[in-house]
């Protein structure tokens, strides 16, 4: 056994030397054009190794070249280009360029123009499901593009802008359009018999019209050679939006019944929910538009009655348009007629004959919205938002208005006119069968003016023939 481990050692000795022995160079020409590629690939050759050198330090110095070029152009093209205007010019546009995004992006539900401006971001809306449909995929108005209509423009020319606006609605509305240069604002002139700045939208009737501006031409300052300005271009408009809530109700011992036994009511009674989500609370459904309406409650479903649980309305900027709620004309819920709201007189009652326990939970924060008097076709109670909220909401956001204050427009429009959420106590007072889970729903509709906005950046250059004239000397 040992004489046979030794051939076998032997045997792969040879092998091994076999295999690493190199190329004989006795073998003719073709042992010499071996010779060299088997020496550079075992590094015995110092030759090759130089060249190698020789070549990454050419190729690295070559891409060192080109880079340090490349920023002695750019600080040479940046002064030169400053002397004539060009730096403001190219913040201009980049300024209009990022600015839809700012909106489009979201964290956590909230805008990232907002985020930049205020890093403590507030809470979001309720959940909603936007119905997708053929009917109202495009509901609202949306400004699709914004150009001027000479490819250049040169100093004391009028300059025209042209607007393609694309409008779809579920109500007749009227749409106004105007433009901004430089705290000069004018009208615009629509495609109508009238050549007036507003145009009639007719319900569920797509339309896309062209909306002109004209300003008066401006001067280049002396030393420069091209000036940018941003011009605005807004439409305004009054809209509606909707909102449903799926609301459940079951008797309180069942509930409790069946939550203590680990049992989910949903299942139990074979109820499919599309909306109920994992917490068992209910997204609402909302329509399409430039804000979108939400309805939440805090509260797993389903509700049992002498209980007090909150419910809120919440109205979210849609970042596919572009623009800001101007005011709140009206905010309704319509609801069932077995449950009051903590703005009745019938829930400060039940708070009084309350147990201990349940008069804990009732809060005295009261409720932004206060019975209307009004009941819908459905026999449903019709509450509206309460004067002094309507008040904070529609509080002019415009320069003249923020003048003795510290905010600017930006600011006014964050804090009053984005995110808002409206919050209200509600309890079932009716009892409620124990055979069986009931289904009942809370609506909201909403009534409000939205300007969208979209922007161009315009170049004005200097008249051609005339020279820059030089800087002073300084």
């Amino acid at each position: 056994m040992a004489e046979s481990n030794k051939d076998l050692k032997k045997e792969i000795e040879k092998l091994k030397a076999a295999q690493n022995q190199a190329p004989s160079s006795s073998g003719g020409g073709l042992g010499r054009i071996l010779k060299y590629p088997y020496a550079i690939g075992k590094g015995k050759s110092k030759i090759p190794m130089y060249i190698g050198k020789l070549l990454h330090f050419i190729f690295y110095s070559f891409i060192g070249l080109l880079i340090l070029a490349a920023i002695a152009y750019g600080i040479l093209y940046f002064i030169a280009y400053t002397k004539v205007g060009g730096t403001a010019s190219l913040a201009t546009h980049a300024g209009v360029a990022t600015e839809p995004y700012l909106d489009r992006i979201q964290i956590a539900g909230y805008p990232l123009r907002q985020l930049l401006r205020n890093p403590v971001a507030p809470y979001g809306g309720f959940e909603s499901t936007v119905e997708q449909n053929e009917q109202n995929q495009d509901l609202g108005v949306k400004i699709a593009k914004v150009e001027t209509t000479t490819p250049r423009i040169y100093e004391n020319q009028p300059i025209f802008v042209k607007g393609e606006i694309k409008a779809l609605a579920l109500d007749d509305i009227t749409a106004t359009v105007s433009c901004v240069l430089d705290e000069e604002k004018v009208k615009a002139q629509l495609a109508t018999a009238s050549g007036s700045d507003t145009i009639k939208i007719f319900k569920n009737v797509p339309q896309t019209f062209t909306a002109t501006c004209l300003f008066p031409g401006i001067t280049v300052e002396e030393g420069k050679q091209i000036i940018s300005k941003k011009i605005d271009m807004f439409v305004n408009y009054e809209f509606s939006s909707k909102a449903t809530h799926n609301t459940y109700f079951l008797n309180k011992e069942s509930a409790d019944f069946l939550l203590s036994s680990g049992t989910d009511p949903f299942k139990y009674y074979g109820i499919k929910e599309p909306l109920l989500k994992s917490d068992r609370t209910v997204r609402s459904k909302a329509t399409q538009g430039p804000l979108t309406l939400g309805i939440g409650t805090f509260d797993s479903q389903p509700f049992s009655e002498n209980t007090p649980y909150y419910f809120g309305v919440s109205m979210q900027n849609n970042p596919d348009w572009l623009g800001n709620l101007k005011s709140i004309k009206s905010l309704k819920v319509s609801i069932p007629p077995n449950i009051i709201l903590g703005s009745d007189s019938e829930f400060l009652r039940e708070q009084i004959s309350a147990t201990p326990e349940q008069q804990g939970l009732v809060s005295t924060t009261g409720c932004d919205f206060v019975n209307s008097g009004s009941t819908d076709d459905n026999g449903f109670k019709i509450y509206t938002l309460s004067e002094q909220k309507l008040k904070e909401v529609n509080r002019p956001c415009d320069k003249k208005s923020l003048l003795n204050t510290l905010l600017t427009e930006e600011d006014c429009l964050d804090i009053y006119k984005n995110n808002l959420r409206f919050l209200c106590q509600f309890m079932v007072t009716e009892d409620i069968p124990a055979d069986n889970m009931y289904y009942d729903f809370i609506r909201a509709d909403s009534s409000y003016v939205y300007e969208t906005k979209k922007s161009v950046a315009v170049d004005v250059y200097q008249t051609p023939g005339e020279e820059v004239k030089a800087l002073p000397a300084v």
